[in-house]
């Protein structure tokens, strides 16, 4: 048989692997440094998303604080170190930040650049402020506010149809915070109905706020004294948060206080019917912040039914 003849080419071996591009040590190198630089971009990454969270919680804090939600905050959170900056009207204004980006990161160290302005603003300045707290103040505590600045007296004059003894507090911290304010005016001038308008307490609390005595229950009781075939239901409410026994034992005890009220300003008790209703008000949605429900209406009472 003929025999086959092997022709092989100088340098090379039949069926030899290819040489790697790179010496196995060398690859093992490449390897475990892209290894280490992939740790360190991810965990850079990892402080940096936590770092601009923990601003934005600072920032949600200062939000949620009335007398603090009006001014520019500014933190900055960079490892293990917070750095305030931003400008406020007072020195207790600042330390109340401090305070609160202390209680609110305490392991991380506090720089403080918060400025306080030693020299008034223009006149349109302040009432731009006075405006913005009263927006500010108009969504947390779900009031109408409106303000005027009278730049010769330094006062500022704040009108709302509806408020509370608390809610009075509160805009009255604001308000007096305001840098070039010397005085302040707050006038409840309320534009509804006497029959409309509603009665609000504090959370668990039967007793209501002198202003509320003096304003109006005054005005039901002077229009119920002028419209005598005129008879009521007194309902009272509750927020959502206690028990339905508890809350319905409530409700009743808030609409007798006003029934007595109103008694004692020479209103008949047999015009009066008390009734507890643990359900929203009317016009009350289940989202709205809980004070709206916790109030006191009134129903005219149709005696021919």
């Amino acid at each position: 048989a003929p025999c086959a003849t092997l022709v092989q080419t100088p340098g090379l071996t039949p069926n030899a692997p290819p040489s790697p591009l790179l010496p196995p040590g060398v690859l093992r190198k490449l390897l475990g440094l892209l290894a280490v630089l992939g740790l360190v971009l991810g965990g850079g990454f990892y402080w940096q998303l936590r770092q601009q969270a923990l601003e934005q919680r600072l920032l949600r804090t200062f939000q949620a604080t009335p007398t603090l939600a009006v001014y520019r905050l500014n933190p900055q959170v960079r490892w293990g170190r917070v750095r305030l900056s931003g400008t406020v009207p007072s020195p207790s204004l600042k330390a109340q930040a401090e305070q609160i980006a202390q209680q609110a990161l305490p392991r991380h160290r506090l720089e403080s650049k918060i400025e306080i302005p030693t020299v008034p603003p223009p006149p349109e300045v302040i009432q731009d402020n006075a405006q913005q707290a009263a927006a500010t103040l108009s969504q947390t505590l779900n009031l109408e506010l409106a303000t005027t600045y009278n730049s010769a007296q330094q006062q500022l004059v704040v009108q709302t149809p509806d408020l509370s003894a608390t809610q009075l507090q509160q805009v009255t911290q604001v308000m007096e915070q305001i840098t070039g304010v010397r005085s302040l005016v707050i006038k409840v001038a309320s534009n509804r109905h006497p029959l409309e308008q509603r009665i609000y307490f504090e959370t668990n609390e039967t007793q209501i706020a002198s202003s509320d005595r003096q304003g109006a229950l005054l005005q039901l009781a002077q229009y119920l004294k002028a419209n005598p075939n005129i008879t009521l239901n007194v309902i009272g409410h509750t927020d959502q948060s206690g028990g339905e026994r508890y809350n319905q034992q409530l409700a009743r005890q808030r609409a007798t206080v006003i029934q007595q009220l109103l008694v004692a300003q020479g209103i008949a008790a047999n015009r009066l019917f008390i009734r507890g209703d643990t359900n929203l008000p009317p016009n009350v949605l289940v989202n709205d912040p809980m004070n709206k429900s916790r109030c006191v209406r009134f129903e005219v009472v149709n005696l021919e039914e």
